[in-house]
């Protein structure tokens, strides 16, 4: 029975077990911490902008998303979100993007100028940018954007596409 005996683990056990966290869920869905979340092909529209919310596998498997990030404006430069959360575009279709390594996937954000909107309903206030939760994750990733505004009321000036292949 003394062959049962805890043996203490080595130095090099820690780096392990924190490697083995950085990996894709059971099912195979990619967590915050496997992805590089960034924003790219921003552009002006009537009355909004445009932009890709960019997921990017930096992890040595693939791993997989399916449906809509949360996002929101933070502000205060202590990510206190800013108004609500961005909504989901409705009659989007979900479908589940496959990532491997270093491939990319993108969802689509709109958000409204606010100058457009109702000053009583919106309170426009300055934003530091966006936090973003990958599809199903309770982990979020910041994106600072220069020159954001948004609003500190209840109206909805930002919306949400599910994530499609990049």
């Amino acid at each position: 029975a003394q062959d049962s005996e805890q043996i203490p683990p080595e130095s090099g056990d820690s780096t392990e077990t924190a490697r083995d966290t950085a990996q894709a869920t059971a099912d195979g869905a990619c967590t915050t911490q496997l992805l590089d979340i960034g924003l790219s092909n921003a552009q002006g529209a009537a009355g909004s902008r445009l932009a890709d919310i960019t997921f990017t596998n930096t992890s040595s498997t693939q791993c997989t998303l399916k449906g809509f990030p949360g996002v929101s404006a933070v502000t205060n430069d202590d990510g206190t979100q800013l108004g609500p959360a961005a909504e989901r575009e409705s009659g989007q279709e979900t479908a589940t993007v496959t990532l491997e390594p270093g491939h990319s996937a993108r969802a689509g954000l709109k958000m409204t100028n606010i100058g457009v909107l109702d000053p009583t309903s919106c309170q426009p206030q300055a934003a530091d940018g966006l936090r973003v939760y990958p599809p199903g994750e309770t982990a979020s990733a910041f994106i600072r954007i220069s020159g954001f505004e948004g609003c500190a009321g209840d109206a909805n000036y930002l919306s949400i596409q599910p994530v499609t292949a990049g």
